[in-house]
């Protein structure tokens, strides 16, 4: 008697075994549109609808009998779940807040009126915290992102405790 999971492992390594080869050769930074990337990113898919079809991935690196072994399956699989196949590549680099030059000279104008005082890391955090990027505020203030978040998370704390504790 033939199990559920044993029909899925048998179908899967049918459809998976004749990309192997090619597959098998696709590793380090390759660029996309190539035979052996396209044939990993189809590998790559087809092992994520086989595991989330609910199948056994040591049944299905026992039926592909050393085409793959069980850890490049489970390599796969986190590949694939992380959305990094079939061109979903991202740059690894995301920025966070605007960058929008007015907006920052403005915000460093205001900034830089207080320099040298508690207020300097209020207004910095009022900058960051309406949406600005805080790279581009230390950038226009000419100091490094160390800086600019140091000076915001200690000094911004110190003058809203001496703006709560005057106002009490």
């Amino acid at each position: 008697m033939r199990r559920r999971s044993d029909i899925l492992a048998r179908e899967f390594a049918a459809d998976i075994r004749p990309l192997m080869p090619l597959a098998r050769r696709a590793y380090g930074q390759q660029k996309q549109g190539t035979a052996t990337r396209e044939a990993s990113d189809l590998v790559n898919a087809l092992l994520l609808e086989y595991d989330q079809a609910g199948g056994n991935v040591t049944q299905l690196a026992e039926e592909l009998e050393g085409e793959i072994t069980l850890a490049g399956i489970r390599r796969r699989l986190r590949v694939a779940r992380a959305g990094t196949l079939l061109g979903q590549v991202s740059s690894g680099r995301s920025f966070r807040g605007d960058r929008n030059p007015v907006k920052i000279e403005e915000a460093v104008a205001r900034i830089k009126e207080v320099a040298g005082t508690l207020e300097y890391g209020k207004r910095i955090r009022e900058a960051y915290d309406s949406g600005l990027a805080l790279s581009a505020i230390a950038e226009g203030l000419g100091v490094s992102y160390f800086s600019a978040w140091s000076s915001m998370t200690t000094n911004g704390r110190e003058a809203a405790d001496h703006a709560a504790a005057a106002a009490s």
